[in-house]
């Protein structure tokens, strides 16, 4: 199988990836907050480098299309796309949710997935009669949509349940 270049520009960090069915192979997680248009075509040309591989062993790129930080998304979606054209490979598209509901085992009507959006604001994805509803909600409505059902709440920021449940 070919590689697959993975670029996730959606929050304040950057992180790409190369790899195939067998293992990641290289890696870049950028600390630095909101440098991706500045390092993100050097982190892959790194990676490549490293490995001693050329862009045409690439066969597709993912890319993170959030929720997320908007201008993290067109930066991402915009350098995945020319180097799709370019290379006239697949882009395969991934959503954060799909990625969390993915990695549990729980029934998907129980769950609620947040992502910390701005200040007081959250991304929130859960199912509504059957549908898979995505919001943008306040503190305020987040607690009211957990408070009056008997769902799992599922976040990739630790301190966001202590944060949520500190009242």
């Amino acid at each position: 199988m070919p590689l697959i270049l993975y670029i996730d520009t959606s929050g304040a960090k950057s992180h790409s990836l190369l790899f195939d069915e067998h293992a990641i192979h290289a890696e870049r997680l950028r600390e630095e907050v909101n440098v991706h248009a500045k390092m993100l075509n050097v982190h892959i040309e790194e990676m490549l480098k490293e490995k001693n591989w050329a862009w045409q062993q690439i066969g597709a790129v993912m890319v993170m299309n959030g929720p997320g930080s908007y201008t993290g998304l067109r930066i991402s979606l915009a350098n995945a796309k020319g180097y799709c054209y370019a290379l006239d490979i697949p882009l395969i598209l991934i959503s954060q949710f799909d990625l969390m509901r993915a990695s549990i085992s729980s029934d998907d009507s129980f769950s609620i997935f947040i992502l910390k959006a701005r200040e007081n604001e959250f991304f929130v994805n859960y199912s509504e009669k059957g549908k898979e509803v995505n919001r943008i909600m306040t503190y305020e409505d987040l607690k009211q949509l957990v408070s009056t059902s008997k769902s799992i709440l599922y976040s990739t920021d630790s301190s966001l349940a202590d944060e949520f449940f500190r009242n």
